[in-house]
């Protein structure tokens, strides 16, 4: 099986999303998004134009905001309309045929069945496609690897890549 998926794992920090961002720089052509860290906060970069939105909220935002509008993990908040543009964002470059699409990151919310979903699941299943164009990358904790193959029935030949696989392009 040739697979189009990639599963770039690693510890929380360990430089997962920098490597990324670097390795795509201004000119690879790639879709999907990146949450990289900005004074502390998440945020989210959609790599089709390279935009920079607000993503995570400061605890004082969150509670001004009615429920619906934000999403929490642990004592983390997140803007829902966010979400609402990486869930599209994803969907629409999976058939943009981008060589790279990236999703930064498969992490506990998509596991419980939110966050990137259901859009996720959608396109991680056009990706197993054998007509599916470019590669996907999942950027995933070390410790969920497991999780999210066994969820996404991700076959056994797609290989999980460290950090090293982006230097040597």
């Amino acid at each position: 099986m040739t697979t189009s998926i990639l599963i770039l794992a690693g510890p929380v920090q360990s430089g997962k999303t920098t490597t990324l961002r670097k390795w795509i720089g201004a000119e690879k052509r790639a879709g999907g998004i990146l949450c990289p860290d900005h004074q502390g906060l998440r945020r989210l970069m959609t790599l089709k134009d390279r935009q920079v939105h607000s993503f995570q909220l400061r605890p004082e935002e969150a509670e001004n905001l009615p429920e619906n509008e934000v999403e929490s993990i642990g004592k983390f908040f997140f803007s829902s309309a966010m979400f609402e543009l990486a869930r599209k964002t994803l969907l629409e470059d999976a058939q943009a045929s981008f060589p790279w699409v990236i999703i930064d990151e498969v992490g506990k919310l998509e596991l419980a069945n939110k966050g990137l979903e259901p859009a996720l699941g959608q396109v991680i299943d056009w990706y197993l496609k054998p007509a599916s164009a470019g590669t996907l990358v999942l950027v995933v904790r070390d410790y969920l690897v497991a999780d999210v193959r066994r969820k996404y029935r991700l076959p056994p030949e797609i290989p999980e890549v460290g950090l090293s696989f982006f230097y040597s392009d």
